[in-house]
């Protein structure tokens, strides 16, 4: 894999991560960030802010994911998926 690609097991960790950050369900994250419409989230204008330079910004993306927080949840749902979970 590329190393600007994230692995399925990465990519739902950090929609769990971010949804828990600000306080939306993964799903509906998910679905805001296909859509591209991140307004639809109800965000205060701060977090609307937050997110719309995250997703703009690889490097902001690559912190997040080296944060202690991320790699535990990396860490867990590659253990989910080893024991047959996804």
């Amino acid at each position: 894999m590329g190393e600007n690609t994230l692995t399925p097991q990465q990519m739902e960790a950090l929609l769990a991560f971010a949804a828990k950050k600000l306080g939306v369900s993964q799903e509906q994250l998910a679905r805001t960030l296909q859509s591209g419409r991140v307004g639809e989230l109800g965000l205060s204008e701060e977090n609307e802010k937050r997110l719309s330079t995250l997703l703009g910004n690889r490097q902001a993306v690559n912190d997040l994911l080296e944060s202690p927080q991320a790699k535990e949840l990396l860490r867990r749902a590659a253990e989910g998926q080893s024991h047959g979970r996804g």
